[in-house]
């Protein structure tokens, strides 16, 4: 992904997702961030033709998300297959934002991610720091909508 602030990190996936996509790919990319970086955020798009992931890629996954967990500090997921469900019970878990978004709603997505960028892509903190109460799910919906 083009046009993306310098601590942002842009990715598309279609077909099966492997290891070697992980270990040649996304794992450098991502560690080429954090060395210019103290904080990034993610744009992970699911494309119409993602496929899934490999056993290895997932934990290759596990294992990168966990190794930096404090650089994060937002994720845009960008899917329309049915397992991002899974990312609304562990995005809570997350101590960085996470949103998820439709394929359809991918310049959403980038709206969001680089909203808090100031020109020269550095994080801008609000009062709040970075606080998420309104956790959107695939729907729309809120927090608060379902505590309702």
């Amino acid at each position: 992904m083009n046009d993306l602030p310098g601590n942002v990190l842009g990715v598309s996936a279609e077909g099966e997702v492997t290891t070697s996509d992980y270990e040649s790919v996304l794992i450098p990319a991502i560690e080429g961030k954090l060395k210019t970086n103290k904080k990034i955020g993610m744009i992970y798009q699911l494309g119409t033709g993602f496929k899934g992931f490999e056993i290895g890629a997932m934990f290759d996954d596990a294992k990168i998300g966990m190794k930096h967990a404090a650089a994060w500090d937002k994720v845009a997921f960008v899917s329309d297959h049915p397992w991002v469900n899974a990312m609304k019970f562990f995005g809570h878990l997350m101590p960085y934002e996470i949103r998820i978004f439709k394929n359809s709603e991918l310049q959403q997505a980038r709206e969001w991610i680089v909203g808090d960028n100031d020109e020269h892509g550095n994080w801008v903190e609000n009062a709040l720091g970075k606080i998420n109460t309104e956790f959107p799910l695939s729907g729309g919906e809120t927090n608060e909508d379902l505590e309702q």
